[in-house]
């Protein structure tokens, strides 16, 4: 008989996920960039990468934003990271707080709390994030929160098909745009090397008309997005913004199976400029 002392395991409850779905579409008439869309299905065809490419040289070197659709992503998958997301957002602070953000120290992965006074508004950041890295040998031991642990094949599997069906693909137009080897900027990006490249939920959380006038205030000015490229599924909801060439701030249209891409700035200095970004922003309507 086994000794009574020893501790028995107690199991954690499986978190609740319960299906998200996007609202409806913004149907209001707004002032629209002009972004162009890349079918990435065409990128096997004889010649595909090749036109894509040409499809896409505006959009890297000027631009900084495009759609890309024809992914092979099912949405089925991709409302089920929305729904993750949000079931994750919906934890007590306690749990979203058990693995933190340290972005002082240079550290990406965790949990962003909304605690930061914007300015002397009176107001704080709405926006709370989970930045979850890549499923390699080199993360094992960087902390999970409990939906995470509980869904992390799902979400692991999820993330590493972005990257071979999207991301990996981009690169290697790009590097044609810019004239190098296919596989030049693949590599300097391969999913299975030590990296900060994260999975991203974040969510904005509802403020007063009042609050959104004071904060935007100071946020009027955009900001851009750190490392090489950031890509953004729709949700139906047109609140972003970019800042075109001319100095216009235009919204970005919400595309129906679409992936919203754009050029982080370390990938304009490493290219000397060549691959182009602009300022983001978000508005309230």
């Amino acid at each position: 008989m086994a000794p009574s002392a020893i501790e028995q395991q107690i199991p954690i409850e499986k978190a609740t996920i319960k299906s998200w779905s996007r609202p409806a579409p913004t149907n209001e008439k707004l002032d629209w960039a002009p972004l162009v869309e890349i079918d990435l299905s065409r990128f096997d065809e004889p010649g595909g990468k090749e036109d894509l490419a040409k499809q896409l040289y505006d959009a890297v070197t000027r631009v900084g934003f495009w759609v890309v659709v024809g992914h092979g992503l099912d949405d089925e998958r991709i409302l089920r990271q929305f729904s993750i997301g949000n079931a994750f957002f919906k934890e007590n602070l306690e749990e979203k707080r058990s693995f933190e953000c340290n972005f002082a120290e240079g550290e990406y992965f965790g949990y962003r709390e909304n605690s930061r006074w914007i300015g002397e508004t009176g107001v704080k950041d709405n926006i709370e994030m989970l930045n979850i890295p890549k499923a390699i040998p080199e993360w094992d031991d960087v902390p999970k929160h409990r939906i995470v642990r509980q869904n992390y094949d799902e979400i692991a599997s999820f993330h590493r098909d972005l990257f071979d069906k999207v991301v990996r693909k981009l690169f290697v137009l790009m590097a044609i745009i810019l004239e190098l080897p296919e596989d030049h900027l693949v590599q300097a990006h391969a999913y299975d090397k030590r990296s900060d490249d994260h999975l991203r939920y974040m969510i904005y959380n509802t403020r007063t008309q009042e609050e959104w006038d004071k904060a935007q205030g100071y946020t009027k000015g955009g900001h851009t997005d750190f490392g090489s490229l950031t890509l953004l599924f729709s949700q139906n909801v047109a609140g972003l913004q970019i800042r075109t060439s001319d100095g216009e701030w235009k919204y970005v249209k919400p595309v129906e199976g679409g992936i919203t891409c754009n050029i982080a700035d370390t990938l304009s200095f490493l290219t000397n400029g060549k691959c182009s970004y602009q300022l983001v922003r978000q508005i309230s309507r």
